[in-house]
């Protein structure tokens, strides 16, 4: 699968068709652009647009996922991806984990595990190694490795997710009227660029857990809920800490609190042309998370930087765990 361009559909009226095996995107001023499939890292359609059958299959059939958007901000979004790869042993493992309570329990820990260790990754990078947050994460660590219930798991995460918010929020001026983490609808601007970070954040994920043939719906750390993509969620966990890095470092840079509006039905968004401010330092960024730098063996066998290198490793991680279980849960 390409690192390679974001396809961003974002103006209403906009068709998508297939011409010469590429995807053709006409607008509603009569200009066009063509695009080769194998190019695409991902394509993102906002709002009502018309898009032919044959665009679906030739993206399928290259593996590129898409994720439609909703043109003022009020639903959920829907992931297109290119349909399972791999065999069928590797989902009879998966399906085996999940029913296996402490063979569930025993990927849900290792998920936070790394999730952790993408919270030191991302401080060490920003120059932050030493912190309150740093102790906080360190104490909580401990309890987690001593985690015998699903539920204290998922407990311990969410209260390091709390404290890292409140880190980011003592680091966020106060005109941005970031108190934490809100959303479905969210109710400020940085709010709105972390949901759409981790929409986009998502979709790669999607791609890669369908791509090794594992289903994107039965989660480990995520309950499975009909129509969430529950293990890319799980997948995408140590990846969270450098997205609110990146939404972090476009505040009075890239996009300013006048670029935003908020309802009560919507939320808060972020205006059309200040969201293609976003999505191209989106896919700059997508290319240069750097390498994980704590020092941990299973995030260290990342091959270069990138998402699209941390995702892989992250899945390789997880169908080697998957297959280790199946050999104790069969023992």
């Amino acid at each position: 699968m390409s690192d390679g361009l974001w396809l961003i559909v974002d103006r209403r009226g906009a068709t998508l068709s297939v011409e010469h095996q590429s995807v053709r995107v006409d607008e509603p001023d009569g200009s066009f652009r063509r695009v080769p499939p194998a190019l695409l890292e991902a394509v993102v359609i906002h709002g009502r647009n018309s898009v032919a059958s044959d665009v679906w299959r030739l993206l399928a059939g290259q593996g590129v996922p898409a994720v439609l958007l909703p043109g003022r901000g009020h639903g959920p979004a829907a992931w297109v991806g290119g349909g399972l790869g791999g065999s069928l042993n590797i989902r009879r493992c998966q399906f085996r984990a999940a029913e296996d309570a402490q063979g569930c329990l025993l990927l849900a820990r290792r998920m936070v595990q790394r999730k952790f260790r993408g919270y030191m990754d991302a401080l060490i990078w920003a120059g932050h190694g030493e912190s309150t947050f740093q102790n906080r994460l360190l104490e909580l660590q401990s309890h987690l490795d001593e985690a015998v219930t699903l539920e204290h798991v998922r407990g311990l995460e969410g209260a390091a997710a709390r404290f890292w918010y409140d880190w980011l929020a003592e680091r966020i001026p106060e005109e941005w009227r970031f108190l934490g983490r809100n959303r479905r609808p969210p109710r400020d601007p940085v709010n709105a660029m972390l949901s759409l970070g981790y929409t986009l954040l998502a979709t790669q994920a999607h791609s890669r857990v369908e791509a090794a043939g594992l289903d994107v719906h039965l989660g480990f750390l995520h309950q499975p809920v009909p129509g969430r993509p529950a293990l890319a969620l799980d997948v995408m966990e140590p990846l969270r800490p450098w997205v609110d890095l990146f939404v972090l470092g476009l505040l009075d840079r890239v996009v300013g609190p006048a670029d935003f509006s908020n309802n009560d039905l919507d939320g808060c968004r972020l205006h059309k042309e200040p969201r293609g401010r976003f999505y191209s330092a989106w896919a700059y960024w997508n290319r240069e998370v750097p390498p994980a730098v704590s020092g941990d063996d299973d995030v260290e066998s990342v091959s270069g930087k990138g998402v699209g290198a941390w995702l892989q490793a992250e899945v390789r991680s997880l169908r080697a765990e998957l297959e280790s279980i199946r050999q104790e849960i069969s023992a």
